[in-house]
């Protein structure tokens, strides 16, 4: 034996089911109308879009052999407790002879004796909840009378495991799931709704409309509407959503006495469903659209991506010509800047030229300047000829090492001159300080100031007056 199952359930399902008089207590119908006093079996009917909006309230529940006494919670779960149904649920309708709308989930079996239960042929279920019932006349959409009428589903306890349900095998274990339903084209639909034929606003407000007026429509009235609200649903195709819709819309013949909240919540539902198929015609119309072949999709997307491409070389492009462009602007600034420098350097060296033209000192320092430039010139030229030319034969001389000499000997030449002059005048500024010195030893009319001097003729002093000057004077 298995240590679990998981297997998929039909948990609850719409349509008329029969209830003895004996429970009409637990529905909440305590009082039974007149008419119905010597009747024993009732025909209960759920509608479709009851089972619809309450759809998410059979998630996650636990599984029971049979219906237990009480309620299942936290101190009696351990009791009772054998699976759990799944995290999700899902309606759809189930086709056969009513085509019903059902509630599909999943269910674990987890304790030996569900699994046990299973495999001896207890496959019903039968789930355990509280609704709102009310007495209310009329025929289910397969033309059946009922009496009394579900409105709503408040609160589901548990699922229970059971030989005999009241949904019988139609809300049951399920071992095989039938063909899905292909669905036709939706063209027409599409067809309809761009030619402003029918669409999900005028849809919608028609089911508002049926709702403002419910409670003062008459039969032939709500027959009428219900009609026109199915010619909305005629064009699309065979679908298990479809079915819902349809069977929604004719369970609106069954709300005229709800309360506005819940009328309302209903035709949300019926909105939002048709609202699902619309959509879903125009997405099926846009992907039949002839398609080009694939060849044709690659050259077109290459040549795309090649003209994405050259543009955006050609961008780049053009900022870099834009980047350079503005690189030159500045470049020539940059050299006209520097051009404007030079010249008013140029205008203020010619003033200083000028100047000093008119000024001896400044003359001279430029030639000196001239002189010197020439000199580094001349040195340049001869940098590669050593004095050991002078080794050479005069005769030999080549006329570089022959103007090398003739310089050499030049400069040697005026560096005598220059050096006898400098001499020369540094003997004229001794004598000259010697005969202040001697003046101021002496008096004015030759008489010596100290005792034992005379006056000295400075013309035989020689190469060292100031130690000449004090021997004569006879000072060691």
């Amino acid at each position: 034996m298995p240590d679990k199952l998981v297997k998929d359930v039909v948990i609850a399902r719409s349509g008329i089911y029969k209830y003895g008089d004996n429970e009409l207590k637990g529905m909440g119908l305590d009082s039974v109308p007149e008419k119905y006093k010597n009747k024993h079996v009732f025909n209960v009917y759920r509608p479709a879009i009851v089972l619809e909006k309450a759809a998410d309230k059979f998630v996650r529940l636990p599984l029971t052999l049979e219906h237990p006494r009480d309620m299942v919670d936290g101190t009696n779960f351990k009791k009772y407790a054998v699976g759990f149904t799944g995290d999700s649920s899902f309606t759809k309708i189930i086709k056969g002879k009513d085509d019903e709308l059902a509630i599909q989930s999943t269910l674990t079996l987890i304790d030996n004796s569900a699994v046990r239960a299973y495999y001896t042929g207890t496959v019903e279920v039968s789930p355990g909840y509280s609704a709102i019932f009310d007495w209310q006349e009329g025929k289910a959409p397969n033309g059946d009378e009922y009496q009394i009428i579900m409105s709503d589903i408040k609160d589901v306890n548990h699922l229970a495991l059971t030989k005999y349900g009241r949904g019988g095998s139609a809300a049951a274990i399920l071992d095989s799931i039938g063909d899905k339903i292909m669905a036709k084209s939706y063209l027409l639909h599409f067809v309809h709704k761009m030619l402003g034929v029918r669409d999900t606003v005028q849809f919608s407000k028609h089911v508002e409309s049926f709702i403002k007026d419910r409670v003062n429509l008459k039969d032939e009235d709500v027959t009428d509407r219900i009609s026109k609200l199915r010619e909305y649903v005629s064009d699309l195709p065979e679908s298990e959503n479809k079915e819902k819709l349809d069977r929604f819309i004719s369970d609106m013949a069954m709300i005229r006495e709800e309360s506005d909240e819940s009328a309302k919540a209903i035709g949300g539902i019926i909105n939002k469903l048709y609202a699902t198929l619309d959509a879903e015609s125009e997405e099926e119309v846009k992907e039949k659209e002839p398609k080009k072949e694939k060849k044709e999709e690659e050259k077109e997307g290459v040549k795309k991506a090649e003209e994405k491409e050259g543009e955006k070389k050609k961008e780049e492009e053009s900022k870099d010509d834009e980047k350079d462009s503005k690189d030159k602007a500045k470049d020539k600034a940059k050299d006209e800047k520097i051009k404007d420098e030079d010249k008013a350097k140029d205008e203020k060296i010619k003033d200083e030229d000028k100047s000093s033209e008119k000024s001896p000192e400044k003359k001279e320092g430029k030639a000196l300047k001239e002189e010197s430039e020439v000199k580094k010139k001349e040195d340049k030229e001869h940098d590669t000829i050593d004095d050991s030319v002078f080794e050479k034969d005069y005769d030999g001389l080549k006329d570089e090492e022959m103007k090398y000499v003739s310089k050499k000997m030049y400069d040697s030449f005026r560096k005598g001159i220059k050096d006898s002059k400098d001499k020369e005048e540094k003997n004229s500024q001794a004598k000259d300080s010697l005969d202040a010195i001697l003046d101021s030893l002496t008096i004015h009319d030759n008489t010596p100031r100290y005792p034992g001097t005379a006056k000295i003729d400075t013309s035989s002093i020689a190469d060292n007056p100031i130690e000449d000057i004090f021997n004569k004077l006879g000072v060691k």
